[in-house]
């Protein structure tokens, strides 16, 4: 069975779902496909329910490393969200945006590559304000009304207050923000979430356009390669959650959005990387 879309986004996570409701929303016909469960679960929605993430659950899939030299031959797991929403779906919920002066770094590494691209933080700002609902914050570094709901904490407990005043008696000031201007400080956590239930990527982002006829959504959906016609990507194939093959075409474009590890992974499994890696394989 084959179908067709305007695009086909690989992975529903914080980046995955994020680009396809603005597709969806420019009117384009999207496949977001998404190898991970649905994020409609109890545990996901309320904040304790991290620590059965932590614990393992269906909702995480977990990566081996091969034997790292430089740490005593020792193998790690690195974790990650099996659920639509991706990471924001399992995380502690914690908004940290991160300093401005990373993003303008960031900018400087990539312009060599990417000249009419710019990642500088006055260019992400205005993404980051515009999907912002905070219920406090305003100004030029927040938003109030977008879809992603951040919210103070619900309830601070005592040893949380005395920690704070423990570290402001040392000498470090106090920060009511930690997306503000400087991130230097102590002071509480905002979360993305809202009396008390998760503001997800999948919440905020893919669930108001589930009735939307331009959007497709298939969940427990794995990829296995992309088909490349002339040098373009044009779809891709993948098992559906009963198992069988399907096929998909896009045509305009193939947006991976598979987390650090998968990405690769899959450009690989298509053709698309290191000629020398390729090489052994084939």
């Amino acid at each position: 069975m084959t179908q067709s879309f305007d695009h086909i986004v690989v992975g529903g996570g914080a980046a995955g779902c994020v680009a396809a409701a603005r597709l969806v929303k420019a009117g384009r016909r999207t496949l977001l496909l998404e190898a991970g469960h649905s994020h409609h679960h109890p545990l996901l929605d309320m904040p304790p329910g991290i620590f059965k993430m932590i614990n393992g659950s269906k909702f995480m899939r977990y990566h081996r490393t091969e034997p790292q030299a430089h740490l005593d031959g020792r193998v790690h797991e690195i974790s990650q969200g099996n659920v639509l929403g991706g990471g924001t779906s399992v995380n502690a919920q914690v908004y940290m945006r991160g300093r401005s002066a990373d993003y303008d770094e960031r900018d400087e590494m990539l312009r060599g590559n990417n000249a009419g691209v710019r990642w500088n933080w006055q260019a992400v700002l205005p993404h980051f304000t515009g999907m912002e609902g905070n219920n406090r914050l305003g100004g030029e570094l927040h938003g109030s009304e977008g879809p992603l709901l951040v919210s103070d904490p619900g309830h601070i407990d005592d040893v949380s207050r005395w920690f704070v005043q423990a570290v402001q008696g040392l000498g470090l000031p106090y920060n009511h923000d930690f997306n503000g201007p400087s991130q230097r400080g102590v002071g509480f956590y905002q979360f993305m979430n809202r009396r008390g239930k998760r503001s997800s990527a999948a919440y905020a982002f893919i669930e108001p356009l589930t009735n939307d006829p331009k959007l497709t959504l298939k969940l427990n959906c794995t990829v296995s390669r992309l088909l490349i016609e002339n040098g373009r990507v044009t779809g891709v194939v993948y098992s559906d959650a009963s198992g069988a093959e399907r096929t998909s075409y896009a045509d305009a474009d193939v947006i991976v959005s598979s987390g650090a590890l998968i990405s690769p992974k899959l450009l690989m499994l298509s053709g698309i990387g290191p000629a020398d890696a390729l090489a052994r394989y084939g």
